[in-house]
């Protein structure tokens, strides 16, 4: 498996052209209807033809591809649970499988615009013997061989019209082991932000480690949201861990107003309370092994209201040193008071005095950022530290 080697087939016989028609099978349920099929052409095809020429009412705008390409050892063997199957959705984008980074760039491994020859994938049938037709229509004029199966590399096949412009970003979750998983958020005109199952493509496989945002029960690897993007806009996020300890969440790529306007985009950990731009770094966390997601600690936001908010009452609070305590000062009552270090993990607790000040010792802590949570009679004030 480690040691490449060049092996030559012979295929022999007539190959196919013209119009093919294979009948798909779809069991009770909006999570059935995935079908096997494959390329049947000595050519490329495209999944926008495959989909708009003829093909709208019996599946989906979505291909599925399994790949190996990127060996994720540390989760393979008997007990192999990982995330191997790259996603497209048409009009939206796609999404690469679980890699390991440093190894592998990410973006290399999302689905293209054509499927090669010969080439297996997934469709969703929409309803129980549903046709699905090839015909030459969909083909492209000319192949060249490809490392990366489903990619299309430049050059190849007939000039491109150029993509529409869409407003998205994508989003990786890095674990100890430097596992990584992909998820794709997109505010196109067509999409709501309920699932859209002609837009909106769920996890096809839950590993051991997992990431994905949620609309209702739908654990979703690519979202699509609707336009215009609102302030008051609130994705939840979930991940899952097969090893503890620091993991990473950090903004992969990017289109459309968050790449030409930098569009802020604010991951709130709700344990620890910090909000962090993503187009300004990448956010660190601690965290235990998880064998199920962790679906109410992270969600984005597109405004800074909730830092603004946050600000309004932090001015009426001061927190300095004085010798070997924090002294903590405001004009209301202190219910209680956590303070957290930069991986998220709370070092210090201590029930408040019901008066306006309280004091923390720093003794035995190691120098760095902290972040300490307030709990006043007006709500929690956050405040950042260095020690």
């Amino acid at each position: 498996m480690t040691v490449p080697t060049t092996e030559v087939f012979l295929f022999s016989g007539t190959l196919n052209n013209g119009n093919i028609t294979a009948n798909l099978k779809k069991s009770n349920g909006v999570d059935k209807g995935y079908n096997l099929i494959g390329n049947p052409y000595p050519s490329n095809i495209a999944l926008k033809y495959l989909y708009y020429n003829g093909n709208t009412k019996s599946i989906f705008p979505k291909q599925f591809f399994w790949t190996n390409i990127n060996e994720v050892t540390l989760q393979q063997g008997s007990a192999y649970a990982g995330n191997n199957y790259a996603t497209m959705v048409l009009g939206v984008g796609s999404v690469g499988p679980t890699y390991v980074t440093g190894n592998v760039e990410e973006t290399s491994l999302r689905p293209q615009a054509y499927t090669k020859l010969g080439q297996g994938f997934i469709v969703q049938a929409r309803y129980n013997n549903a046709p699905l037709v090839f015909n030459n229509s969909m083909r492209a004029s000319s192949n060249s061989s490809s490392v990366i199966f489903y990619n299309k590399n430049e050059g190849e096949d007939e000039p491109q019209e150029p993509e529409p412009i869409i407003d998205r970003y994508w989003l990786k979750l890095i674990n100890p082991d430097n596992i990584a998983n992909d998820i794709l958020i997109a505010h196109i005109a067509e999409a709501t932000n309920n699932y859209d199952e002609d837009y909106d493509a769920a996890l096809f496989t839950m590993g051991n480690d997992t990431f994905y945002s949620a609309v209702g029960t739908n654990k979703l690897q690519i979202q699509a949201r609707a336009l215009p993007i609102s302030d008051s806009d609130v994705i939840p996020l979930a991940y899952k861990t097969s090893k503890a300890g620091n993991c990473i969440i950090a903004l992969n790529d990017k289109d459309g107003i968050f790449k030409d306007s930098n569009k802020a985009i604010y991951l709130k950990d709700k344990v620890t309370g910090t909000v962090t731009n993503l187009q300004e770094g990448y956010y660190t966390f601690n965290s235990e092994v998880l064998t199920t997601p962790n679906d109410s600690r992270f969600e984005i936001l597109y405004a800074n209201g909730v830092l603004a908010a946050d600000n309004t009452s932090t001015n009426q609070w001061v927190v300095y040193k004085q010798d070997t305590d924090w002294v903590v000062r405001g004009n209301d009552r202190i219910d209680g008071l956590d303070l957290y270090d930069a991986s998220g993990k709370l070092v210090r607790s201590l029930a408040g005095n019901n008066a306006g000040e309280l004091r923390v010792s720093n003794v035995g802590l190691l120098k760095g950022l902290y972040v300490m949570k307030i709990k006043t009679g007006k709500g929690t004030v956050t405040k950042k530290l260095l020690n």
